[in-house]
């Protein structure tokens, strides 16, 4: 594996990960992996390797930040790891809101992890109109209500991030220089 960038190691360490479960040869499926070494049955296994020691470290994580991580980085983007986190950055940002508030206040919430995820992905952010329609209101109160929430809950999930690509960053070091 390609131990250069935390986020593509998460990545590749779950296409490995589920590819080897269905039998099937992750090279043929879109992991930014090495090639270099094909073909060869101890480069298989180590990367098999590594994948288990990096998803053994997202996994370690605290369940917000797991559920980060697997939700902008797997492979395949699961969506049962959005609604914890929804509720996790609503329960830190928002609980002392009104009750009303709360299923666009998780809307918000709903909103800031696909756009976050889409920029650290793509590099480009969602529009504000499309967010607006994803938090359930006209654009113009978007900007004017919720916008600032959106940003708050962007601040704390790139709190998560960092927290989280640090500890994975730690173990992918340990796999480069054969420490551990």
């Amino acid at each position: 594996m390609k131990l250069g960038s935390v986020r593509d190691a998460i990545h590749d360490a779950t296409a490995i990960h589920l590819l080897n479960r269905a039998g099937l040869d992750p090279f043929k499926y879109g992991t930014r992996i090495d090639k270099s070494s094909f073909g060869s049955a101890n480069s298989i296994i180590v990367d098999a390797m590594e994948a288990g020691r990096i998803i053994g470290a997202v996994e370690s994580q605290p369940e917000h930040i797991r559920c980060w991580l697997m939700y902008a980085y797997a492979a395949v983007t699961d969506q049962k790891y959005k609604p914890p986190l929804q509720v996790r950055l609503f329960n830190i940002l928002f609980s002392s809101r009104a009750k009303r508030l709360k299923e666009r206040l998780l809307r918000v919430c709903g909103a800031a992890v696909d756009d976050l995820k889409m920029r650290y992905n793509n590099s480009r952010s969602f529009e504000d109109s499309y967010l607006a329609i994803q938090v359930g209101c006209a654009e113009s109160t978007y900007n004017e209500t919720y916008k600032k929430s959106l940003v708050g809950v962007q601040k704390e999930l790139q709190r998560f991030d960092s927290e989280g690509l640090a500890k994975v960053s730690d173990v992918i070091d340990e796999l480069k220089w054969g420490k551990g």
